[in-house]
């Protein structure tokens, strides 16, 4: 079913979804989060949208009892010729997860290797955590056992989330090894934790629930969002919403209490050496 039937089946702009725009195959071109900027990329790279292309535009609101308007505005800007590269944003996810009650540093990664027959050129990073998030990293390691720490959030502030672009691409060689950590803190200790007294969290869509993503604005040599990548395709789906029964009842009935703002925290540069923090 496509979004314009969707669209068409409810009064109203829009259609209520849940977890995805429910449209099946999907490509994410931009997203937003609290404190983040307008992105532009690098010149010589740029997003393809194919024709007859339909762009869909999901916005996640907070429970509230009091109605207002959506002031959501949406800018894209085109290029005047095709470039030569095309610019991926791809996910690197782990969604299978639940925080205890009152943990504190509790671990979750993820990682991706990067085939040894091909190369990615890494443009920028968007760490991407809930409200109890301590902090996020990505390291690489090289297939010459080297290693080199990509970003690192050591106070993750939700209210202070962008994507992170390296002043130039980062070449990663095949055989590189992307890893991303997590660590949260489910406890009392926790200021911004939502849940009192503290319970289990899983992955979720709402901002009650968590989350272990790192999106990677990447360039690769072969054509993987068309399944023509020589045997090979990215291993995350790009929109993970919770799959089981019980882990979407988790997130449906979840009290969506308000968060507490907090003060934004500077978050380090990308492409700083781990052993210098």
């Amino acid at each position: 079913e496509s979004a314009f039937q969707m669209d068409q089946q409810e009064d109203g702009p829009g259609y209520t979804c849940f977890g995805g725009p429910g449209t099946g195959s999907v490509r994410l071109i931009a997203g937003w989060a609290p404190g983040s900027a307008p992105q532009r990329f690098a010149d010589d790279v740029a997003i393809t949208l194919p024709p007859n292309a339909t762009l869909v535009v999901q916005v996640h609101y907070h429970f509230s009892t009091v109605g207002g308007p959506d002031q959501t505005r949406v800018g894209l800007s085109f290029t005047p010729e095709e470039r030569d590269k095309e610019l991926l944003l791809l996910p690197l996810v782990n969604s299978d997860f639940v925080i205890p009650a009152g943990a504190k540093g509790y671990q979750v990664s993820a990682s991706v290797d990067i085939p040894s027959f091909i190369s990615a050129e890494l443009y920028a990073v968007f760490p991407h955590m809930h409200l109890l998030g301590q902090d996020i990293s990505l390291q690489a390691t090289f297939p010459d056992g080297s290693e080199s720490c990509l970003v690192n959030i050591p106070k993750w502030d939700f209210d202070w989330q962008r994507f992170y672009e390296y002043p130039q691409p980062l070449h990663l060689p095949g055989g590189t090894r992307l890893r991303m950590e997590c660590h949260y803190d489910n406890s009392r200790d926790n200021p911004y934790n939502p849940n009192s007294p503290p319970a289990p969290v899983g992955w979720g869509e709402a901002t009650t629930d968590e989350m272990a993503l790192m999106f990677l604005g990447v360039v690769l040599p072969i054509d993987i969002l068309n399944k023509r990548g020589d045997g090979w395709v990215w291993p995350f789906e790009a929109l993970t919403p919770p799959t089981s029964p019980a882990a979407i009842k988790r997130s449906l009935d979840r009290k969506r209490a308000v968060p507490k703002c907090c003060d934004a925290l500077k978050a380090l540069d990308p492409g700083v050496n781990c052993a210098n923090q």
